[in-house]
């Protein structure tokens, strides 16, 4: 069962000072494998609390070498476009826009044509 997961997603209840409580994903491990029944992580993402943000914290991922292997681009290509997706993601929540319809309008613009749409991105701000 464990070989069907790719990763382990984990998320904490934070309270502030004055009670109000939130939830952060405060890891993102990847599953490298098992020895001995114990399951081996590569830990790739950790919630930062001091900036409340998530930081890659990893070297190398598993997953992500083996996208790159089956779709014929290289890490670096790979990476790009996760870049450019955490642009484009960015730039919704900064527009306020989180409509379905909305959000999946520009989500085929970008797949059509996403140097188009992180051009629009990019000179509007």
């Amino acid at each position: 069962m464990i070989q069907a997961i790719d990763f382990i997603i984990m998320q904490k209840r934070i309270y502030t000072s004055s009670g109000v409580s939130y939830r952060r994903i405060s890891e993102v491990a990847e599953i490298v494998g098992s020895e001995e029944g114990v399951i081996q992580l590569n830990k790739i993402f950790e919630w930062n609390p001091e900036t409340d943000s998530i930081e890659n914290v990893s070297i190398s991922s598993k997953t992500l070498t083996q996208i790159a292997n089956l779709s014929g681009k290289s890490l670096y290509e790979i990476n790009k476009e996760i870049e450019n997706r955490e642009l484009l993601l960015k730039h919704m929540v900064n527009q306020n826009i989180h409509r379905e319809n909305e959000v999946n309008t520009i989500l085929e613009m970008y797949y059509a044509n996403p140097q188009k749409v992180l051009n629009r991105i990019l000179l509007n701000g």
